[in-house]
């Protein structure tokens, strides 16, 4: 029996780590190799003025919302998984709004499967209760080699190509690498802008993502 897990939810509620300037702000990655090159252009994007931000994973939040699909659906479950560990930056021109940027990347390999306490926050829908042996075998079942094969494809890079619109509303065309592929979809999110004293519980955005699964096989 093998259940399908066609639709990808994810959702990203970011904190900004300062208001600052970008000496201020950039922080060091947590896996210094793969994000040099992140480092490297957000620092050149902001010599030319504007804000640059990093995302803080202490004050934010990256979830995966996992939807069941296939012949035998009824036998099996949503999950949920969240990034402990993630990096990210957003800058934000002072002059021209669509010429800002964010890059998000994290590891699927670190990614935290079916949180009971997140689980008991979601609803009807995520419910139903599971055992450590189950949340487990299902995490070893999506991540292996049936699936999104984490051992050879570890990093989920989504990256901004094209933002339009005016504050607080943007539409925004990115790109997703996943699975050793790359896909574009577009979405809408919404700039709150800088707070003055940028309060970490106020999120600068929430961003839900639309994801077919089997669009990455």
């Amino acid at each position: 029996m093998r259940i399908f897990y066609p639709w990808l939810i994810v959702i990203i509620a970011a904190a900004l780590t300062s208001c600052g300037s970008i000496t201020q702000s950039l922080k060091p990655p947590i896996s210094a190799q793969p994000q040099t090159e992140l480092i490297t252009a957000y620092t050149e994007l902001a010599k030319a003025g504007g804000t640059l931000f990093t995302l803080d994973p202490q004050q934010s939040t990256v979830r995966i919302y996992v939807f069941r699909g296939g012949r035998f659906a009824a036998l099996g479950h949503n999950h949920v998984l969240s990034a402990p560990k993630f990096v990210g930056f957003f800058y934000m021109p002072s002059a021209d709004p669509t010429e800002a940027r964010f890059d998000l990347k994290f590891r699927l390999d670190q990614l935290e499967l079916d949180d009971p306490t997140i689980r008991a926050s979601l609803g009807p829908a995520f419910a139903s209760k599971l055992s450590a042996e189950a949340i487990t075998s299902t995490r070893e079942h999506m991540l292996g080699t049936d699936n999104l094969q984490a051992d050879q494809f570890p990093l989920v890079r989504i990256h901004s190509m094209q933002i339009v619109g005016a504050a607080p509303k943007f539409a925004v065309k990115i790109q997703i690498q996943l699975h050793g592929q790359t896909r574009r979809c577009g979405f809408l999110f919404r700039w709150k802008g800088c707070q003055r004293n940028c309060r970490y519980q106020d999120p600068w955005c929430c961003v839900k993502l639309i994801l077919l699964c089997s669009r990455f096989h």
